[in-house]
């Protein structure tokens, strides 16, 4: 009866196959499609488990394995969520829930796939009811099943022919928001990524240097502001951050 639905209504069933790769990418796509919803408590025993056992197969990073670049400031080359420290930037969407699209390379799919369906969840919830979440604004969920304790949700400026001084304020305000979020929850660590230099197209050297002087402005303006971890995954954004923290 199952199959004369699916059928009917043109839908292919899944083939589970034997291999574990393909294994963890479909159980990826299901966590990537699923909506903001609970679930049972044997299924998040069971997802929590696994989930753990996932994200520590990785090394876990902690802040005290970084070198510093300037006070207060680390720089680091890796994934950010690799990184145990209070709390990591997810480069979201306005939609704030998550990227939808199975097995994407974003990173805010990546968050999202090792934290666990909770977040999503946790997404809806930090939203109250706002359809869309502004440019430059932040918002905290609990990090789950990360190493992170938390994740600081922002959104980022999207270039769409060219950079305007607009789009160069609403990168900067993203991460005077991040900051300012973290200082008012007493989070001593944040781990930045590279907003909005994915999916959004914003320039690398001209983000590394928005990142890196506005960091820089408010940790010389708050003392209680947290220490400040810049992860980057290429060689050129570890060389522009660099170029930025050493003024070479």
């Amino acid at each position: 009866m199952q199959q004369e639905r699916l059928k009917s209504a043109n839908v292919r069933p899944e083939v589970i196959s034997d291999d574990a790769t393909a294994q963890k990418r479909l159980l990826r796509k299901l966590f990537n499609l699923r909506g903001p919803a609970p679930a049972s408590d044997s299924f998040m025993r069971v997802q929590d488990r696994y989930l753990f056992n996932e994200n520590h197969v990785a090394s876990i990073i902690y802040q005290s394995d970084l070198d510093m670049i300037r006070p207060k400031i680390y720089l680091w080359q890796g994934d950010i969520t690799q990184l145990a420290v209070d709390a990591i930037v997810n480069p979201a969407n306005s939609r704030m829930l998550g990227c939808f699209i199975p097995n994407h390379g974003c990173l805010d799919n990546q968050i999202h796939t090792k934290a666990g369906i909770q977040l999503r969840l946790a997404d809806q919830k930090a939203m109250a009811g706002e359809r869309l979440e502004a440019t430059g604004k932040a918002k905290l969920t609990p990090g789950f099943n990360l190493p992170a304790k938390f994740v600081i949700h922002t959104v980022g400026p999207v270039i769409i022919h060219q950079v305007t001084p607009l789009r160069r304020q609403l990168l900067a305000d993203s991460y005077q928001s991040c900051l300012k979020l973290a200082e008012q929850k007493d989070l001593s660590e944040l781990a930045f990524c590279c907003i909005s230099t994915g999916e959004f197209r914003f320039p690398h050297d001209l983000a590394a240097q928005i990142a890196v002087n506005t960091v820089n402005d408010y940790l010389s303006s708050h003392i209680n502001a947290p220490d400040v971890i810049f992860a980057v995954n290429s060689d050129l954004d570890k060389a522009l951050y660099l170029h930025e923290l050493e003024g070479e």
